[in-house]
């Protein structure tokens, strides 16, 4: 394969609106050394997070360093290694880890650093120069498309099932999922493979269809109950409540996921799509008429990505993409399509010669 020496990225140089992100596409940017333990991959694909419309509208909750290349979630096939790396070979098909240092158990100060958000920089580009431990391989039978998405949309999803302690989730269990973005689909997905009954929310009955094909089995539709929490509650066993509610909304959801969940249910906030909407959200004490857990999800650990990409292989799991897939050159369009909500799983990015 041809080494290049030049390739193409998109930079934001400053917080822009939220409607419009401030994208810039610098050509021909010369291409870093390889050092010894390091490769060079060629981009074959990009996946965008919500986390990628908060940092370039500056409505991220974590530090921030402008200039940056955006976005964390990607895939790629090995160029070049350097000259100490065994692990990889040249013509390797690999996704990048977006929290790259975080190899296995808790996170700390050190380990949590991710990808995109001017501290790292991000993977809207052709070509990338990293340490050969930032990436890993990912079952043979997905497409770079698919492979794009498992890094933070997968194992965050992984996480919030499995990594709380040793049970994880299991057969006859009781989860709610809200919404049809990445990591609910994953979620979803996964809970229905391992065995639990999996109530999903959603806006519309075109995405409830989403759902009910991934095994959902009751849908809800958040517009039409606004109180989808208390309703998800006295479906399950004897109006108990579900074991874990996945909550991507954050303040404007976190009330009704506290009302779904039984005693001493688990929710675990992963977003914060809605902000601000509907008030602050509830108090800390309103997780004691529940005896509720509150964990805060932060991605996940290369040991938890092996530990999904073995499970995926034995299910023969493919991620949710959005059916509309953007080309490199209109990644301002992608922002835009996220933003709007439009999409159904993953909106991605593919990067074609």
């Amino acid at each position: 394969m041809a080494v290049p020496t030049v390739t193409d990225e998109w930079v934001i140089e400053s917080v822009s609106s939220p409607g419009s992100p401030a994208l810039r596409l610098n050509k021909s940017v010369p291409v870093e050394a390889i050092g010894n333990d390091e490769v060079l991959l060629e981009i074959k694909a990009v996946s965008l997070n919500y986390r990628d419309l908060a940092i370039a509208s500056g409505g991220y909750p974590l530090p921030v360093k402008f200039p940056l290349i955006p976005t964390s979630d990607g895939s790629g096939v090995v160029l070049a290694v350097g000259a100490s790396v065994t692990s990889l070979s040249v013509g390797d098909a690999v996704c990048v880890l977006p929290a790259p240092l975080h190899v296995s158990g808790h996170l700390t100060t050190a380990t949590h650093r991710t990808l995109g958000d001017g501290d790292l920089s991000g993977l809207l580009r052709r070509h990338v120069v990293l340490p050969a431990s930032w990436v890993a391989r990912f079952p043979d039978y997905l497409t770079f498309v698919e492979a794009s998405t498992l890094g933070a949309a997968g194992v965050t999803a992984w996480n919030i099932l499995f990594g709380s302690g040793p049970r994880g989730i299991r057969a006859g269990d009781w989860v709610l999922t809200q919404g049809t973005g990445a990591t609910a689909m994953f979620a979803a997905g996964f809970a229905v493979l391992s065995g639990a009954t999996v109530v999903g929310t959603t806006s519309s009955d075109a995405k409830a269809q989403w759902l009910t094909e991934l095994g959902v089995s009751k849908v809800l539709n958040y517009r039409e109950d606004p109180t989808w929490g208390e309703t998800a509650r006295k479906l399950s066993p004897n109006g108990e409540g579900v074991d874990l509610v996945v909550d991507v909304g954050g303040s404007g959801t976190l009330a009704q996921s506290l009302k779904a969940i039984r005693y001493d249910g688990t929710v675990a906030v992963t977003g914060f799509l809605t902000g601000g909407e509907g008030g602050p959200g509830p108090s800390l004490i309103e997780v004691l008429p529940r005896a509720a857990n509150v964990r805060g999800i932060l991605g996940g650990s290369r040991a938890q990505y092996e530990e999904m990409v073995g499970m995926m292989k034995q299910w023969k799991f493919h991620p949710t993409v959005d059916k509309r897939v953007f080309g490199f050159e209109d990644a301002k369009e992608a922002y835009e399509y996220l933003r709007a909500q439009k999409h159904v799983g993953k909106v991605v990015i593919e990067i074609r010669r």
